[in-house]
């Protein structure tokens, strides 16, 4: 498994086994174990969790196949799909942590999405994997894009502005590692309040998570400076 997904997989495992075995192990509901505002918030907590989980899968075997996958690499047609798989997959990730940003009553959402709005993966899921015919720029005019089809290999593709015939490449690889960065950093911050919010007052399991957190921090530090 790629260093990124693997952190991020690990850290998405920790706040899965704190929300869910502090759920299990008592006799209160789950809005009053788990510290919600509403109900309702379980169902969302546990779904962000899954397509995070699902997403950081999804994102790993890109990083270990490239556009080709693990085929022969000479079909056209996978390598469009996986490129507009893993674009979207990114985009599914990042919402995903927003929500969950949002259910454990993190401070200023809007800013996260603001870091997100930043990456280049998320404008160019914007203008390849979703409006690619119909994209709005920064000034408010519309622009269309193509990929340029011959230029897909490895983790590599160029495209055109079909407006202004400006082209572009880009590095996936890059791309995709920015983004988990920013996604290990959102969870860590989830974590960390989160068992502080659920166990207040019960010292020795906070303790017991935040030795978790301790080691998640160290790995993270140990394996991106590598």
């Amino acid at each position: 498994m790629n260093t990124y997904t693997q952190i991020l997989r690990e850290y998405e495992t920790a706040f899965r086994d704190l929300v869910t075995f502090k759920n299990l192990s008592t006799t209160k509901k789950v809005k009053e174990a788990i510290r919600l505002n509403k109900s309702e918030d379980w169902s969302f907590i546990c779904t962000a969790l899954d397509v995070i989980g699902d997403t950081t899968q999804a994102i790993n075997n890109f990083l270990e196949f490239g556009l080709e996958g693990n085929t022969d690499g000479n079909d056209p047609g996978e390598k469009y799909l996986r490129l507009y798989g893993v674009l979207n997959a990114t985009y599914l990730q990042q919402f995903a942590l927003v929500n969950l940003y949002k259910k454990s009553n993190l401070f200023k959402p809007k800013d996260v999405i603001k870091k997100m709005e930043k990456l280049e993966i998320y404008n160019l899921r914007n203008k390849l994997g979703a409006h690619s015919n119909d994209y709005e720029n920064d000034q408010g005019i519309l622009e269309s894009y193509v990929i340029i089809q011959i230029s897909l290999k490895g983790y590599l593709f160029e495209y055109m502005n079909n407006d202004t015939s400006e082209r572009e490449w880009v590095n996936l690889k890059k791309c995709l590692e920015e983004h988990l960065r920013l996604a290990i950093d959102l969870l860590d911050k989830v974590y960390d309040k989160s068992i502080k919010t659920i166990h207040k007052g019960e010292d020795s399991k906070k303790e017991e998570h935040l030795n978790i957190l301790s080691k998640l921090r160290k790995l993270k530090k140990e394996m991106l400076t590598n």
